[in-house]
């Protein structure tokens, strides 16, 4: 180990990059087959063995007990806040179970979660409803095409409903003040305007069109209390917005 550990280190000051190759190879272990690596005592060693599509160059071999020390680490998962109960101490957050971040329930403060959907595809953002939370909405593409459509669960019978579909891509959202309404931004297929809907999730069909604009990256930031105006932004680039 300490051996191993000192031609890193050698690697490192003679200026070769090898912590991404590292970390490439430590990623890969789980799909790749092992090799035998000679002791000074006469035993083998188990070591990883890359893939064949992967070059490895000065990289000194990699014990698999290494791998399955780090493995706890990488393996990890984080979970993300989506939106608080309006009447209840709850909160939605998403977290990825298998291949896919999927949206969470948890009841109290230092809860375990809830898991309340079940989709091949990853939901991106959620909202409970505003006045008693019986349902929320979320997000979702299929299949990784960044094509982002509303959807709502309602509680009380663990359906799902799609709420928007077509070409455009639901950017952001924002409730209104009073009526259950929601203000969402997106963007039309062609990428060259944005549109601003009001939409009753209850009643989808019956949305409305209210403002279209030349460009991308618009998102509904709020909603005015008396609900006749809506507070929109560009996003250009990590230094202007408008």
């Amino acid at each position: 180990m300490g051996s191993l550990i000192q031609s890193i280190v050698g690697l490192v000051e003679d200026g070769v990059r090898v912590m991404g190759i590292m970390c490439g190879l430590l990623l890969a272990a789980n799909t790749s087959a092992s090799a035998q690596l000679p002791s000074a005592g006469g035993m083998s060693t188990a070591v990883v063995k890359p893939p064949p599509a992967m070059r490895v160059e000065d990289v000194p071999p990699i014990p698999t007990k290494i791998v399955e020390r780090v493995s706890r680490y990488v393996s990890s998962r984080a979970a993300r806040m989506q939106s608080w109960h309006p009447t209840r101490r709850e909160m939605l957050i998403s977290t990825r179970f298998a291949e896919t971040m999927q949206i969470h329930l948890v009841q109290m403060p230092g809860g375990t979660r809830r898991q309340l959907t079940f989709l091949p595809h990853r939901i991106d953002a959620a909202w409970f409803e505003p006045h008693a939370g019986k349902y929320f909405v979320f997000t979702m593409d299929e299949a990784g095409d960044e094509i982002f459509h509303l959807h709502r669960l309602d509680f009380d019978t663990g359906e799902i409903t799609q709420l928007t579909s077509g070409e455009d891509s639901v950017n952001s959202l924002d409730w209104t003040q009073r009526g259950g309404q929601l203000i969402y931004s997106s963007t039309t297929g062609d990428a060259q305007y944005s549109d601003f809907y009001i939409l009753d999730p209850l009643n989808p069909n019956q949305g409305r069109r209210l403002a279209r604009v030349k460009g991308l990256g618009w998102d509904v930031l709020d909603v005015s209390k008396d609900d006749t105006q809506v507070l929109i932004r560009q996003y250009i680039s990590a230094v202007l917005s408008t």
